[in-house]
């Protein structure tokens, strides 16, 4: 066996294991962006119904407010 040929062939093993890694590493961290991405989105949704949860409070305050008046108008 020729050492010069066992060292290249360690060699690229070495090399095909580091692009096992370096291809394991990016997929991680392409799901690990789509997970912050879904969080990141799933709190603006959240924001966004704590709003709209806030006006229709206010809306229904003005109702009753206008249902009141109404009754001091009439009485």
């Amino acid at each position: 066996r020729d050492p010069e040929m066992s060292r290249g062939l360690g060699d690229v093993y070495k090399r095909q294991a580091f692009a096992a890694y370096t291809a394991e590493i990016s997929y991680l961290l392409g799901e690990a962006y789509l997970k912050i991405n879904q969080i990141h989105s799933a709190k603006e949704h959240l924001l966004l119904a704590e709003k709209i949860q806030a006006s229709l409070h206010k809306v229904k305050a003005l109702e009753k407010t206008q249902h009141l008046l109404k009754e001091c108008s009439l009485s």
